[in-house]
């Protein structure tokens, strides 16, 4: 099934039509989104799934646990993911072609809730440090589409203060540091498939 994906968003055109390349390449299409917070990677996850029926995979559910965040841990680059966590509840099964089912952690209340997955031909994964270099050899193999969200710094501001106020200054001293210390660590814009720079996106 290649369904005909089109959006009023322009800025993903080049998305779309690599999506549906992919796809009458490999009879399956497995799209990653990863980029600045505030730029829109779940909103774009939001439209472009819909157009596929892809299954969505959020990065939200694997942050780091709370009992294994030690001061060494967090000083790795991209260490407040649970990228070993993703490895064996995710890519392994996605690899496989199966039906799966993975844990979220819910870090508000320290605890995991299980979601399932069936199998889909599209499955798309966003969020941040969703192209940590843990993850390169399954999206090889995989041949997954790459993608890189950005937004310029002000206009970051400006959606995170919207969204939640209150939250804003621990993105601002804490969780974009940690960001720009994984992209720089590991050059994740440049190894992107496609980069698009959301401007004038509806961005909740």
């Amino acid at each position: 099934m290649n369904p005909i994906a089109t959006s009023k968003n322009p800025d993903i055109a080049p998305i779309l039509a690599a999506m549906r390349k992919r796809f009458e390449q490999d009879g399956r299409c497995l799209l990653v989104l990863d980029g600045d917070c505030g730029a829109g990677k779940t909103t774009l996850a939001d439209e472009i799934a819909p157009l596929f029926q892809a299954a969505v995979i959020r990065m939200d559910s694997f942050f780091l646990p709370f009992d294994l965040r030690t001061r060494e841990r967090l000083q790795e680059p991209g260490g407040n993911i649970h990228y070993e966590r993703f490895v064996s509840d995710v890519l392994v099964h996605l690899v496989q072609k199966c039906d799966f089912a993975y844990r979220h952690y819910d870090c508000h209340n320290d605890r995991f809730c299980l979601y399932s997955a069936p199998f889909s031909p599209y499955v798309v994964i966003e969020g941040s440090y969703s192209h940590h270099p843990a993850f390169l050899d399954a999206y090889d193999a995989l041949h997954a589409l790459r993608v890189w969200v950005s937004v310029t710094e002000e206009e970051q501001a400006r959606r995170l203060k919207a969204r939640n106020p209150e939250l804003f200054p621990r993105f601002a001293a804490e969780w974009i540091p940690l960001e720009k210390a994984y992209q720089l660590a590991y050059h994740g814009k440049s190894k992107a498939e496609i980069r698009v720079e959301s401007r004038d996106w509806h961005v909740g």
